[in-house]
């Protein structure tokens, strides 16, 4: 997570304080005449809410004296009486600059400004400085405002390079949804389609209610309007919206149409002209722009000398409010579990339309912009990319076809242009609905299968079907299925594990498939997983991306998604993480692989050589409490049942025989699909499908021998194969999450969990006879300080590999630092995988420390879910740029670095992309 500094902390908690809007709300509701003059009491009462939310938020990080003071600046006496707000003119001054008509984050305060945006819309701090502009002199025109307006980059970023054109090929296009638009969205024209009770909904509800009650009059200006009961009227609507009434009243809606055609002089500090504006821009679906002069007719109000007090406390309740929800939009904790949870929110994807016309905006921000967005299957279809593409014409400016006229042959180019700058990287979602459940997977897998051969439906006027060309003109012909080029597995890589999706994906990119006569040669699709990413153990992280490699037979321009488990340094990821605690079997899982690579490693490092008898050790300790260890026990659990008291361990023998090669050979078999193998035994039938499916059939099936005694004697002779089959039983008995059962013996609790500690004695392998099971039946293991070295090998050990393959890494910094153990975007690890200079690449060196790597592995830079994680490409290039000034690199330096992974990034996507326009 990003870590903010005291001040930045606390102007963001005054604007999302959820104890302070409860303050402000009842004040509004119930304060007397005298509450209005004397404030005293009620700016003492919400400063001490707001010190009280800002230490539970953060506890015990600051001293309370410390947030006090800090507090105390950044809320200052008589807040409400006059229309300043010191702290954003502060935050626009440190962090934001104008340049010309463009509002942009500072030139080398990017991190300060990402790290500001967690917490605060930067268009709070803009849109304040356009109504100050406006208020001073020399005078703007209402058309300077509009222009303004108009002309702020998304993020606020600065304006592309037109010869600097970048690649993101990295990118949820479900995630990209820029957070104002989303709230804006809910607020003036919330649309719930979920059926489904929602705290985030009933929350936005209210303030719809406010917001457009407050719409509804225009101005609450004095100067601005007739009516000279303002503040009886304000009280009224207060109650209205905010008490009970609105229970037993009609809901209000605005006649945006009606508003937007109202004939009004220009003036932009008239309210009723700013609330027009709003209306223009919701009718061509800008709701990006419409938020922003939304906050810039609330700080009109605000701004203005005669704004009545209880109307500027109900516009910072409102804008608090809206602080608030936007924080459950914006990823805030750490891990992939706590992601989904804000990825799936309702009230982030309750208006997709115009959330794919912004999304449409922020990826293509520049003319030759292009990238690979990821989607699941579903999203390819004829009805949902037509849609996609007239979302990308509308924020391109680009005419799009309607079905009625053909489109000029001068826009129909312009319009395929377009349709070439992306094309999909299809994923598959690690949900609970797949969790052991590979069959699950193989439908989704012939689904998409299916839908690339498919020619029906595609013939539309939006993909400039018949309807929409010129007569007697030669026109290329469109191959939808290239615009799926990649395939991906995204997720929670600890929920569902890869072994379940690789035989799907090495069966989908099999080459020289059947097709009809007329479709033209395409390319194969390549690989772009997630991996690596979240993890409880640092051996978990890399054992995950060496199955993505391994099992999914990633090959040469293939690209890990993430890779953090290759790159933050295991003892820095155990200073911040502390103790771990793991599922038994995948304790027994890592201890297996590593042991594996330290005897490959060995040749070339005495260390690994040092640790194989301390892993092999732990190994023997924990393999008795693993289930599928147990195939005599799992298949005793009816007798259990007759029986009280603990059962002598049936398999207790055959587990003391059992070696580490024999259970990393029973690893290596996983990359087989055991629901396959199944219907391989009940058919014999020998198709593409089983073939991609079962890599090993010939030593996994009973049926690869027909005389089953000499299946009996190869199964004892290849006591792997009895391992990975009994592992297989024993996981589909928790298909879709289902409760492990438990053993038939007395190791019976089948889903125990290691408390894993590291061990800082000076003795190399000291503690590891302690007793297995501590008083909470919870196993107890430790590492020592030579085997997290060993895991810093390992890591460089896999990246000169995984480079030697030519597999790139997908490095998605902000998105990174969100989720991960990282503080700020210094401490990314791209600095280890494609160091700025080859100094210390040097053997020996900070990022060569056991002389074990060749040399960089490639990456290219990306934005992963830019609205959720909030952030441009742009942004996260400059983001880097200042990280690696950190890190004492000169700009100039620092620049050059950054341009050689631009230019990997276009390479990647234009080798990976295929024209879908075919002569």
């Amino acid at each position: 997570m990003l870590e903010q500094s005291l001040f930045e902390l606390a102007i963001a908690t005054s604007f999302s304080s959820k104890s302070l809007a409860n303050k402000l709300k009842a004040h509004l509701l119930h304060s007397s005449a005298a509450d209005l003059m004397d404030s005293t009491r009620f700016e003492s009462a919400c400063l001490q809410l707001l010190k009280e939310d800002l230490d539970a938020d953060y506890a015990r990080r600051f001293r309370l004296g410390d947030i006090a003071h800090a507090l105390e600046v950044v809320w200052p006496r008589g807040m409400f009486v006059t229309g300043d707000l010191p702290c954003l003119e502060h935050l626009f001054n440190t962090l934001m600059q104008e340049h010309g008509d463009y509002l942009q984050y500072r030139d080398g305060g990017e991190q300060a400004y990402a790290r500001m945006s967690a917490r605060l819309d930067p268009a709070l701090m803009a849109t304040w400085r356009m109504v100050r502009r406006v208020a001073s002199k020399p005078v703007l025109d209402a058309h300077d405002l509009q222009r303004i307006v108009a002309s702020q980059q998304p993020f606020f970023s600065p304006l592309p390079n037109t010869n600097a054109a970048v690649a993101d090929n990295h990118v949820h296009l479900g995630g990209v949804q820029y957070d104002g638009l989303v709230l804006m969205a809910g607020m003036l024209d919330l649309n719930d389609s979920t059926g489904k009770p929602d705290v985030d909904l009933q929350a936005i509800t209210e303030l719809q209610r406010v917001a457009i009650a407050l719409l509804a009059r225009g101005s609450w200006l004095p100067c601005c309007t007739a009516d000279e009961t303002t503040q009886q009227d304000l009280s009224a609507l207060l109650r209205k919206t905010l008490g009970g009434q609105w229970q037993t009243n009609t809901a209000e809606f605005l006649d945006w149409p009606m508003v937007a055609s109202e004939s009004l002089e220009a003036n932009p500090k008239n309210p009723r002209w700013l609330r027009q504006q709003i209306a223009r821009s919701i009718a061509k679906a800008n709701m990006s722009q419409a938020w922003h002069w939304f906050l810039i007719w609330l700080w009109t109000h605000y701004q203005h000398e005669e704004c009545p007090r209880r109307l500027r406390v109900a516009i910072f309740y409102l804008l608090n409010c809206l602080m608030t929800l936007r924080r459950k939009l914006i990823m805030d904790g750490q891990g992939l579990s706590r992601f989904v949870q804000y990825y799936g929110r309702p009230l982030r994807n309750s208006n997709g339309h115009i959330s794919s016309i912004n999304a449409a905006g922020t990826l293509f921000q520049g003319a030759g912009d292009v990238a690979e967005l990821k989607v699941t299957q579903s999203k390819f279809r004829p009805e949902v990319v037509a849609t996609w593409l007239g979302q990308l014409a509308h924020a391109s400016g680009i005419k799009a076809p309607n079905g009625l006229m053909p489109l000029a042959e001068k826009e129909a180019e312009k319009y395929r242009a377009m349709m070439e700058r992306w094309h999909y990287c299809i994923h598959f979602v690690r949900t609970s609905s797949f969790q052991n459940n590979p069959q699950a997977v193989w439908n989704e897998a012939k689904t998409l299968l299916d839908n690339m051969d498919k020619q029906a439906g595609w013939d539309r006027p939006e993909l400039l079907g018949p309807s929409s060309r010129a007569l007697n003109t030669d026109h290329p012909r469109l191959i939808p299925s290239r615009w799926v080029r990649g395939l991906d597995v995204a997720g929670d890589e600890n929920l569902v594990k890869t072994e379940i999706y690789a035989p799907a994906l090495r069966w989908l990119r099999q080459g020289m498939r059947r097709k009809s006569r007329e479709e033209p040669a395409s390319k194969g699709l390549h690989l772009s997983v997630h991996a690596g990413e979240d993890y409880g153990h640092p051996l978990s992280g890399m054992r995950h991306l060496d199955e993505t490699v391994q099992f999914c037979e990633m090959q040469a321009g293939d690209r890990l998604g993430h890779a953090l488990a290759l790159g933050i340094i295991p003892a820095d990821w155990l200073a911040r993480q502390g103790e771990m605690v793991i599922p038994v079997d995948e304790h027994v899982d890592n201890l297996v692989w590593a042991w594996h690579y330290a005897g490959l490693m060995s040749e070339h490092l005495a260390l690994a050589a040092q640790v194989m008898p301390m892993l092999e050790r732990r190994i023997r300790r924990m393999l008795p409490f693993v289930p599928w260890a147990h195939p005599a026990c799992i298949g005793m659990a009816s007798i259990h049942m007759l029986h009280k008291g603990k059962k002598n361990c049936a398999s207790a023998e055959r587990i003391a025989q059992l070696h580490p090669d024999v259970l990393f050979k029973a690893w290596q078999l996983r990359r087989n699909c055991a629901y396959q193998l199944k219907q391989w035994d009940a058919s014999e039938v020998l198709d593409d499908l089983t073939v991609a499916a079962l890599p090993d059939r010939e030593i996994l099936s009973e049926l690869c021998e027909r005389d089953l005694s000499k299946f009996k004697k190869q199964s004892e002779s290849l006591p792997e194969v009895k391992l990975f089959r009994t592992r297989a039983d024993w996981l589909s008995l928790q298909k879709e999450g289902k409760q492990a059962p438990q053993l038939a013996c007395e190791h019976k609790d089948g889903i125990r969990k290691v408390k894993i500690s590291l061990n800082t004695s000076a003795r190399m392998d000291s503690g590891w006879q302690k007793k297995v099971i501590n008083e909470m039946d919870l196993l107890e293991d430790n590492h020592s300080m030579q085997e997290l070295e060993f895991m810093h090998a390992l890591q460089d050990w896999l990246l000169d590999s995984y480079d030697q393959k030519g597999l790139l890494i997908e490095a998605n910094p902000t998105s990174n630092v969100y989720i991960a153990k990282l503080n700020k975007h210094a401490d990314h690890p791209i600095f280890r995988w494609y160091p700025i200079d080859d100094v210390s690449l040097k053997s020996g060196e900070v990022n060569n420390k056991f002389g074990l790597r060749r040399g960089p592995i490639k990456v290219c830079i990306n934005t992963d879910d830019p609205g959720i994680m909030p952030t441009t490409l742009r942004t996260e290039y400059a983001l880097l740029r200042e990280a690696a000034i950190e890190h004492r690199a000169t700009r100039t330096d620092a620049e050059a670095w950054l341009e050689r992974i631009r230019q990997v990034g276009l390479n990647e996507f234009h080798q990976k992309h295929q024209a879908v326009w075919a002569d």
